[in-house]
């Protein structure tokens, strides 16, 4: 659906949410707005040969958007194979999301570092920095891969966990674990995901979990067996909540013309968006599960100097907690380059430049409602 890979619903929290999984390179094209997390997954690196540590889970870009109705390019990045690193993946292009590959792990007699994780960037900033600390034991490090065993230590280091994605309960781009020297001995790789580190060819491969780095391989009893586990390819998963429309009836009491409306997510209570209303029944676009709405009415800007002001324009001081109050331009003009001394009494007025400004009344708090849900 909409050109993913793989769809399916699922619920969360007790709210249908769509799943759409690219595992291939395409273009995502919702027919309607989507109250969407999307996570970019980057190409998991290669464990390493010869008592070779495992590779690096690939990089993780993750965000929280509205989606209007349009095509987005999608870009999957491939697992690596021996010795390399993961391949880049990216939504939108790579200055909106992408996550870079996993490091292929080092290879060496005498035991070798796991390869490290890529990063993943939104914006073009760090959204999930890569992982570096590979030392032994790395289970607390996100995606980086396991060092392999040394001369005199049997237990190599198990590949770190993957990244979490809570709604669906699974973690994603684990590192590979370190290879093994001991012929019953195989070295986990990260939880849910990478790699298992080994002493020859046969279980080193990452599953087919994305961005996995592969497990490190120690040469063993096969001679010309010593090709080191593969990473896992990357993905792209966006998580969606279809929008509907929700009517918000601001009916506070409080006189105003307009009024500041903040919707946030009644699971995590993250900013959904944010709009100015009128007064009265408004119908709002919303995904469709619980939201929190605060409503204040609008008060006008923050005071500027030199500004120039129309009669009817509203602003609030600098200093709102000295002075809870709100202004109207009771006349045209442009404010002076100092603030104003502002009067508290509804009514009264000040000269600012060749403004003037008149008290209208004390600022109110926001009313919050909710959880809300619309239907």
């Amino acid at each position: 659906m909409y050109g993913a890979d793989i769809y399916y619903d699922t619920e969360y929290l007790g709210w249908s949410l769509s799943v759409y999984v690219f595992t291939s390179s395409g273009m995502f094209s919702p027919s309607v707005p989507l109250d969407a997390r999307i996570i970019v997954i980057g190409g998991g690196g290669s464990g390493g040969t010869y008592g070779g540590g495992g590779g690096g889970g690939g990089g993780v870009a993750d965000r929280a958007v509205l989606l209007q109705p349009g095509i987005y390019p999608v870009s999957v990045g491939a697992g690596a194979g021996t010795g390399n690193s993961g391949g880049e993946s990216s939504f939108n292009g790579a200055s909106y999301m992408r996550a870079t590959g996993g490091e292929s792990g080092a290879s060496g007699g005498g035991g070798a570092l796991g390869g490290v994780s890529g990063a993943g960037y939104v914006d073009g900033v760090v959204s999930v920095p890569a992982k570096t600390t590979r030392s032994k034991p790395a289970s607390n490090n996100y995606g980086s891969g396991g060092c392999s065993v040394t001369a005199n230590v049997i237990m190599s280091a198990n590949g770190a966990e993957g990244y979490l994605v809570p709604e669906l309960g699974i973690k994603y781009a684990a590192g590979g674990g370190g290879s093994a020297n001991n012929s019953t001995e195989i070295t986990p790789g990260g939880a849910n995901g990478g790699g298992y580190g080994s002493l020859d060819y046969r279980t080193v491969n990452a599953p087919t979990n994305y961005g996995s780095g592969g497990g490190g391989i120690w040469y063993g009893p096969n001679p010309g067996k010593n090709a080191s586990g593969l990473g896992a390819n990357g993905a792209v998963i966006i998580l969606a909540y279809a929008a509907t429309n929700l009517d918000i009836d601001i009916q506070s009491g409080i006189v105003a013309d307009a009024f500041n409306v903040a919707v946030c997510r009644a699971h995590d209570l993250s900013l959904f968006k944010t709009l100015r209303l009128g007064a009265g029944i408004n119908h709002v676009t919303l995904p469709n599960r619980p939201m929190i709405v605060t409503v204040a009415p609008y008060i006008g800007d923050t005071w500027q100097l030199a500004q120039p002001y129309v009669a009817g324009d509203l602003v609030m001081p600098l200093d709102t907690v000295a002075k809870p109050y709100y202004y109207t331009a009771a006349l045209s003009g442009t404010s002076g380059n100092t603030e104003p001394n502002w009067p508290a009494t509804p009514g009264q007025t000040v000269t600012d430049g060749t403004v003037t400004w008149e008290c209208v009344e004390r600022m109110v708090q926001p009313i919050t409602q909710g959880p809300l849900i619309p239907s």
